[in-house]
């Protein structure tokens, strides 16, 4: 699964699961490009408002 597939599912549960699947990720990651990657989910779903506080 991914961090979309949460995203899509919704409701509290499946953005709690794809703020864990990024934070995985941003270990596997540059800071560079895990910033360029949160800073394009945002404003994909930048009318999410309980993911994006979620993000932070």
């Amino acid at each position: 699964m991914n961090v979309e597939f949460y995203i899509a599912r919704g409701g509290n549960t499946g953005n709690k699961e794809a703020c864990r699947l990024i934070a995985r990720m941003a270990r596997l990651r540059e800071p560079a490009a895990q910033a360029q990657y949160l800073a394009t989910l945002k404003q994909r779903h930048r009318l999410k408002r309980n993911f994006m506080k979620l993000l932070g």
